[in-house]
């Protein structure tokens, strides 16, 4: 994990995905770029206005962002640590520009925001799961609710024997061979006749052989709300990191998320690793 991409905003919360970033660059010696990419909203302006005037006005949101961001990472650089690269997109869709840097990024550092947060319209609501399956890189999402604390400590895998359950997990190893503790969780799929240790056996091979050691969790028949049912292990473990694949496709104008995803992504306490 060398290269990180975080993406900033005109969001309050962008100095907590700044904070985790640069944890993250620390403990990995990694370099950062920080993406700042927003839409300019024009929804709240009087529907009177002239089209000069609301270009101007969207300008000026676009400054006032733009500004907000550079304080938030000018406070985090004060503080020390690692140095940040700035870059932003000009004249270009947040979630293109975003997956056109991305192409060079190990890990992406995207905010999951409550749609009804200050500067919520800048970002299309489904932008981090977008920007997870249309970039193909895997990213850290970070609650914009979140509280400020140390990742990695404490890491709860939730595997599924699939591409996107196996990409999410190597991506995290750098992660996971520094924690503190490692948990598998596995349900029972109603499609797979396989015993859930037998896959939960060779997992815990493959991240020993790798320098993990972890503890796994056969939880028996998956629950209907399968999202759920994961966080509330999370709570009870202690975790402060999940690791979980992105299970969906993206269309030109739709994107479905798989049940579990888009239950956590939807109500997630904590940082969460994933990947398509």
């Amino acid at each position: 994990m060398r290269s990180l991409l975080v993406h900033l905003d005109a969001s309050p919360a962008c100095a907590l995905r700044l904070h985790v970033a640069r944890q993250l660059a620390q403990q990995h010696g990694a370099v950062i770029t920080a993406l700042f990419a927003v839409t300019p909203g024009s929804g709240n302006l009087p529907s009177s206005f002239s089209a000069a005037a609301v270009a101007q006005a969207v300008q000026t949101i676009d400054i006032d962002g733009r500004l907000h961001a550079r304080a938030a990472l000018e406070k985090s650089l004060s503080l020390g640590g690692p140095d940040v690269t700035w870059v932003e997109a000009v004249a270009e869709a947040p979630l293109h520009a975003l997956s056109r840097h991305a192409l060079l990024a190990d890990l992406l550092v995207l905010g999951k925001r409550d749609p009804s947060g200050p500067h919520a319209e800048q970002l299309r609501q489904d932008f981090a799961e977008s920007a997870v399956i249309e970039s193909g890189k895997p990213a850290l999402v970070v609650p914009d609710s979140a509280p400020p604390r140390e990742i990695g400590r404490t890491v709860v895998i939730a595997w599924k024997p699939a591409r996107e359950s196996a990409r999410a997990v190597n991506a995290a190893l750098p992660i996971l061979q520094k924690a503190q503790t490692v948990h598998v969780l596995m349900w029972q799929d109603k499609n797979d006749a396989s015993a859930p240790a037998s896959h939960l056996n060779r997992l815990a091979a493959f991240l020993c052989d790798h320098g993990v050691a972890a503890q796994t969790h056969a939880l028996g028949a998956a629950p209907v709300h399968l999202g759920d049912a994961i966080l509330a292990e999370t709570r009870r473990l202690g975790a402060d990191l999940l690791v979980m694949g992105c299970y969906g496709r993206s269309r030109a104008s739709e994107l479905v998320l798989g049940g579990a995803s888009r239950s956590v992504l939807r109500n997630m306490p904590l940082p969460v690793l994933m990947a398509h």
